[in-house]
This record gives structure tokens, sequence and C-alpha cells, in this order.
């Protein structure tokens, strides 16, 4: 089994054996991978505080077939973000994204857009205050990245091009009037402030979405929406922030 190294960010981590832990990250080369980190729980042990979450570090593994499980046989910090795990609050916020990102990310398929928009937030959250709005951008970005891009300038089922302002997070986007009354269940009304912040946050580069400034309406209108959205998606309900 050769050795292979890639930069990653920790995940969560959990328990096992008596001494060991599986550690879950989200690499730059492999994405979403989980690592058997032996001994880490030993009170002497060569990891350090390396595995704690939302560190950055540069993993040595040994590389296996399977791609499922790897051994960890090094883990050196780059960036231990220890201000975030300082903060209660922080703490909650980035623990719900980094939830978000394992769940919408499979094992072994790398997203270096996902991989930068991860640490472009700890590197925020390092300095700055934390907030529902900045969090709730941020998981937009991520669903664009997942490939999950709402579909907002015309219709999602029909393609027509004239829209209210009805959408379906279980289609995708926007439904025009007709196809919305045929399934008046599955849409509900957004505000214009929301559609284009949507638009503008799917479509701006990642560092700069700190940049926007939505209202506390707007970001609760953004939240239902995300909560809908992924309820779908995933099956489940994620901890809510």
């Amino acid at each position: 089994m050769p050795l292979i190294e890639t930069e990653a960010i920790v995940l969560n981590s959990l328990k096992l054996g008596e001494a060991d832990k599986l550690v879950t990250f989200y690499s730059h080369k492999f994405g979403k991978i989980k690592a058997v980190a032996k001994g880490a729980r030993k009170l002497k042990n060569k990891y350090g505080s390396s595995l704690e979450p939302f560190t950055y570090g540069r993993l040595v593994i040994y590389d296996k077939n399977s791609r499922v499980l790897y051994r960890l046989f090094q883990s050196d910090i780059i960036e231990s973000f220890q201000k975030i795990r300082a903060d209660y609050d922080k703490i909650v916020f980035t623990s719900h994204f980094s939830i978000c990102v394992e769940s919408l990310t499979p094992e072994g398929d790398p997203s270096s857009s996902i991989f930068n928009l991860f640490l472009s937030l700890l590197t925020y959250l390092k300095s700055e205050k934390v907030s529902s709005g900045i969090i709730h951008l941020f998981k937009v970005k991520l669903l664009g990245y997942s490939g999950y891009e709402f579909l907002l300038d015309k219709c999602v089922k029909c393609q027509a091009r004239d829209l209210g302002t009805q959408l379906s997070p279980m289609l995708g986007g926007m439904v025009c009037a007709t196809c919305a009354s045929k399934n008046p269940s599955n849409s509900f009304p957004v505000s214009l402030a929301v559609l284009a912040i949507l638009k503008q946050t799917f479509k701006m580069d990642h560092e700069l979405i700190p940049r926007i400034k939505p209202s506390e309406d707007v970001i609760q209108e953004i939240s239902h929406l995300l909560d809908v959205f992924l309820f779908h998606l995933l099956g489940k309900k994620l901890p809510s922030i």
C-alpha cells in the first residue's frame, strides 16, 4: 500500500475500538474520505491536536484499493482554526456547515471548489463574527458546487420564461403559474429580494459572499427554502442552526 499525501479539513471523528479514531475528512485530492487513526485516543499519540474538528492539515495516508477506508499515517497542521473552536456560536454554525458538506458529497469524488469554499468559510470565521445569514449563503454556494443549483431563469417543468414568484424546492427551481397551479403543494412564493440574492450567490466567486448583506426577512426565507430542499434531497432533516 503506497503512501499518498493530500491537504484536508477535518469534518468529524468517532471512537473506534479502545484507542483509535475513525476520522472523516474533506480532502483536496480525494473529496470526502474516512481514515482510521490508530492510537489517536491514547494520551501520548503522534497526531496531537491535528484531528480536532475544522483543522486544516496535510495528511499522509495508506492508499487502499477499495478506496473505502484509509489508514492515517501522519497528520500535520497547516491551520488549526482554534479561534473557531473557542467560540460556542462559531462551533455550532461551522458544525452545521460541516454536516451539510458531509451529507451532500459522495466519498472519493473530489471537488476543489467545495474544498476551497469550506476553507474560505473557516478563514472568514477565524476573524469575523458569525451569523446565520453568512452560513446560509455558503450553503447556497455549496448546493451549486454540488450540482444542485436552482433553475431560476425559467420554469423547471415546462421551460417557460414567463415566471411569477413561485419556487419549488422539490423540483429545484422556479415554476410558472400554470405548472404551479397543477401541484400547488409543491411550491411556495418567494420574494424578489430572495431571488436576487440566490442568483447573485450562485454566480459570484465564493470569496465575495461575505459582501452580501441580506435583511433578516430574506435570511429567514432562504433558511426555510434550504430546509425544505435539503429534506427532499437527503430524506432527512439536518440539525437546525
